[in-house]
């Protein structure tokens, strides 16, 4: 999730957009065919912001998916990024002086980040998480990712979400009124053709799938999350 103080991640999109313009061979309609429309992303864009680190690293913190800026636990000034020969190449370094004498304290650029779970490089974290949201993750057999890894990634990026939802829906006479109840409940439940065409399944199916695995889904109240949302609304979250 972009950050307070990050750019609108479509703005950010359109920009790198025009900077990646060169990089694609072919005229102008070709180009931004496949970077994509205006502020959308598509696998290319991606694929072509990951071959350039600098670009890469950039983009990441203007969007807000890292760190723009880091304060130094020591000495509580903003620290400074720095080469390193490290995996991302780069690292948070405290340049500031104690009693004559540099700070030196150290982070990495994914501290507090998306990034921080895991030993992948920025690139291929970014690449499977679009993947993923998108899914079209099938796209990644040729990647040589280990299937586990895949499978970890599918199932941490479903929990974020169903964090991401169960934060920000609106409480309302006791219910949480987000877009589960005003979209499935007050609108798709109506339309049994909306409804297929929304999830890729009748709500028959939809029934049968959720009675087969309802007690997996179903989440007991604990001190982040007082009242989970309900097992209909988490298979709503990944069959779409």
């Amino acid at each position: 999730m972009a950050s307070l103080n990050s750019t609108p991640i479509v703005d950010v999109i359109k920009k790198y957009q025009e900077i990646l313009k060169p990089t694609v061979k072919g005229n102008f309609g070709r180009r931004r065919f496949m970077l994509g429309k205006h502020g959308i992303a598509t696998y290319y864009f991606i694929d072509k912001l990951v071959d350039n680190n600098l670009h890469l690293l950039e983009f990441l913190r203007e969007s807000g998916l890292i760190k723009r800026k880091l304060e130094c636990q020591k000495c509580r000034q903003f620290m400074k990024l720095r080469s390193k020969r490290v995996s991302d190449r780069i690292v948070w370094v405290c340049r500031n002086k104690i009693e004559n004498k540099e700070c030196g304290n150290q982070r990495s650029v994914r501290h507090g980040s998306w990034f921080r779970y895991s030993k992948l490089t920025l690139g291929e974290v970014l690449m499977l998480t679009f993947h993923i949201v998108n899914r079209t993750d099938m796209l990644l057999s040729n990647l040589d990712f280990a299937s586990h890894t895949m499978a970890d990634w599918r199932q941490f990026v479903h929990e974020v979400i169903l964090d991401y939802v169960e934060e920000n829906s609106e409480q309302i006479g006791g219910l949480l009124k987000g877009a589960f109840q005003i979209l499935v409940r007050q609108h798709l439940h109506c339309n049994d053709e909306k409804f297929r065409q929304y999830f890729r399944l009748t709500p028959v199916l939809f029934d049968y799938v959720l009675s087969s695995i309802r007690d997996e889904l179903t989440s007991k109240p604990y001190n982040r999350h007082k009242k989970p949302i309900c097992p209909e609304e988490k298979l709503c979250i990944l069959v779409r």
